[in-house]
């Protein structure tokens, strides 16, 4: 059984660059930078609907973090210090898929950086998705163009088994992290107002 130990940031990117593998899934909790009243809203309507520990997805390349987010409208990188800079909650997991296909779903993810296509309305959709299947989602929100970060994980892996009730274009970050089968995982808190944190794996 995995012992948790407490580390620092710098022996934490440490640790993370030995263990982690090109492919390797990132999710996190909420920004703690805040965010304001909407931001607060946000976070507490989510917080009904979704794992706090599981709120958003990327992909690691090796050396930074791929993802879709709202702050930038689209693809971007984000560097693996800043990812952990930012979180109180991370889990960095490894799915059940071979070497071919995490380099493939990183290659279709980075074919796809700096393009504007995060969308709100798919973001809007997973959260309806999220409360029923049952009920419609207006078509006009599903432009095949458009993610939102887990949607995008999602198509980078068509061949990971995801829950068969709901549509691939409105899959939540939670729907992910509770569904796809992964080899390891990779468990991190922050120790509260500090730069320490509780680590498993």
């Amino acid at each position: 059984m995995t012992k948790q130990r407490e580390l620092n940031r710098k022996q934490l990117l440490a640790h993370l660059k030995k263990k982690l593998k090109k492919g390797d899934l990132i999710f996190t909790g909420f920004d703690n930078r805040g965010g304001g009243v909407t931001y607060n809203v946000y976070k507490n309507l989510v917080s009904k609907i979704q794992n706090p520990k599981a709120t958003h997805v990327g992909i690691y390349d090796g050396k930074d973090i791929v993802e879709a987010n709202a702050a930038t409208e689209g693809t971007a990188k984000i560097s693996l210090a800043k990812s952990i800079d930012r979180r109180d909650s991370i889990t960095f997991s490894s799915p059940k898929a071979t070497t071919k296909q995490k380099l493939e779903a990183l290659k279709y993810i980075k074919a796809r950086i700096g393009k504007k296509n995060f969308s709100f309305k798919r973001l809007l959709g997973s959260g309806v998705q999220s409360v029923s299947t049952k009920i419609p989602i207006p078509k006009s929100f599903d432009k095949t163009d458009e993610v939102i970060c887990s949607s995008l994980v999602a198509d980078a892996f068509p061949k990971l088994k995801l829950p068969k009730n709901k549509d691939r274009a409105y899959l939540t970050p939670t729907d992910l992290f509770q569904n796809v089968k992964f080899k390891k995982k990779i468990l991190i808190e922050r120790i509260k107002n500090s730069n320490r944190f509780k680590v498993k794996g």
